[in-house]
């Protein structure tokens, strides 16, 4: 099928997880039996990675990397990152293609070209399967729980607001 055509009919979501070359930068410290990994991809970093314009939404994702050698499990205050972090799914809710708009542009387009009302609901179910893969995506690299156990490590990305300058 023509390229055109499925950006015309369906909504396309294309996080790049391969796109992480932010890491390269990553900065590590240690104290005690905690090490803690940190790197801040650059807004277009982000954009690839995720496949959505983060920074619109005032959003900054911050990846972390935990490793506990300890005998003692340890936990991550998220809120002390930043007060007002996104939870992965709101980061991701956020992002999220809206269908009212897609209708509202594709119906004009419609009633240009009144054959293409039928495929009307392929726009919907589009934007449906997208916004569920990007669900996905951002719950599967966010930082959950926060809950460090003995000998394990933890990364994922924490939603943060967009600063400019360094975190």
């Amino acid at each position: 099928m023509p390229k055109w055509f499925y950006q015309l009919f369906w909504v396309a979501y294309r996080p790049n997880a391969m796109e992480n070359s932010f890491l390269q930068r990553k900065q590590t410290l240690k104290e005690g039996n905690i090490e803690v990994s940190v790197a801040v991809p650059t807004d277009r970093e982000a954009d690839r990675f995720f496949g959505v314009p983060l920074t619109r939404r005032n959003i900054q994702p911050l990846w972390i990397e935990l490793r506990n050698s300890g005998k003692e499990s340890y936990r991550l205050r998220l809120a002390a990152i930043d007060p007002n972090y996104f939870p992965p799914l709101e980061a991701a809710y956020l992002n999220h293609f809206g269908m009212g708009k897609r209708v509202l542009a594709f119906g004009l387009l419609a009633w240009l070209f009144f054959i293409l009302i039928p495929l009307l609901p392929l726009k919907l179910l589009g934007a449906l399967r997208a916004n569920r893969r990007m669900n996905s995506f951002f719950q599967e690299h966010g930082l959950g729980w926060g809950i460090i156990r003995p000998g394990i490590e933890v990364s994922g990305f924490v939603f943060t607001t967009h600063d400019q300058g360094t975190k």
